[in-house]
């Protein structure tokens, strides 16, 4: 079906087929309500530096150790959803509280490589109860990956997490997503951080951090740089036999150019016209040398 065009006075309306409507609709990039009004769309470069901090801490904890290939990849941040509401702990530190979830099969098997034991495909795809090794191991993972996600945010200015009373995060938070991966043994799951008021603040901070330049200096130059300039007024080809006979008393009879060569280093950079007065020779109208 070709597109048809009415047209009712000032309003145009288009009659596409179904599958025109599809390709259309697919085409439309669905925006979160959450990111408007700030510029999450500009925080690529502090999520690649949140990337490489986490990537070091899963680098120095299995890859360096028991040989896997754990990496991080696909960061977001979006609002909270109502079926988020399960499986949070929650950990707070002076700068602000931030609760973590993690996929509870990735969990284990990050567990298995800690403890360098086989990973099991049956308990993995149907683990089951959490078992109290677990939760430690939990605890102490997610202090491991908040405290290399604090150090990309603010330095050495991170302090420690401990763990406090587990609480559903507010509507206000926002849920910073990433997905961790395994090439080697075909893993993958999410780790998710949920960012109160304060640490969005932080995550902000760093961008404008980022993008601050340093403000001209309108104050003139005080610092004199001495330079050596060096005048090559003339030269002459000679033969070598000529050279060896010259002795105390010979002349050599010499026209002065126009112009002549002025060096820096033994470097031409400009070119000088050769003007005399009172029986001294002046340089003037430089002109650089391409």
């Amino acid at each position: 079906m070709a597109p048809t065009l009415f047209r009712n006075g000032t309003t145009n309306v288009s009659a596409l087929s179904p599958s025109s409507r599809s390709v259309r609709a697919s085409s439309l990039a669905v925006l979160d309500p959450c990111t408007l009004g700030r510029p999450y769309h500009l925080l690529d470069e502090v999520l690649q530096d949140i990337k490489r901090k986490i990537d070091y801490s899963f680098h120095e904890r299995f890859n360096l150790r028991r040989g896997t290939s754990f990496v991080t990849s696909h960061f977001s941040i979006a609002a909270i959803r109502s079926r988020d509401a399960s499986g949070w702990h929650t950990y707070t530190c002076n700068q602000g509280q931030i609760a973590v979830r993690c996929d509870r099969k990735l969990l284990l098997a990050l567990l298995a490589s800690h403890y360098d034991t086989p990973l099991d495909e049956v308990t993995l795809n149907a683990p089951g109860p959490e078992t109290g090794a677990e939760r430690r191991f939990a605890a102490q993972q997610h202090t491991a990956l908040l405290a290399a996600f604090a150090t990309a945010m603010i330095g050495d200015q991170a302090e420690p997490f401990s763990p406090c009373a587990a609480s559903m995060p507010g509507p206000g938070v926002r849920i910073l997503r990433m997905t961790v991966s395994d090439h080697l043994h075909n893993l993958a799951g999410n780790i998710e951080f949920a960012l109160d008021d304060m640490w969005l603040g932080h995550l902000f901070a760093r961008l404008d951090a980022q993008h601050q330049r340093p403000a001209p200096d309108s104050r003139p130059a005080t610092a004199c740089i001495p330079v050596t300039l060096s005048v090559r007024l003339l030269t002459k080809d000679m033969r070598l036999d000529d050279l060896l006979r010259m002795s105390p008393g010979d002349v050599l009879p010499v026209r002065l150019p126009d112009t002549a060569d002025v060096l820096v280093d033994d470097v031409r950079l400009y070119r000088a016209a050769l003007a005399e007065q009172q029986g001294a020779l002046w340089i003037t109208s430089f002109e650089p040398v391409e």
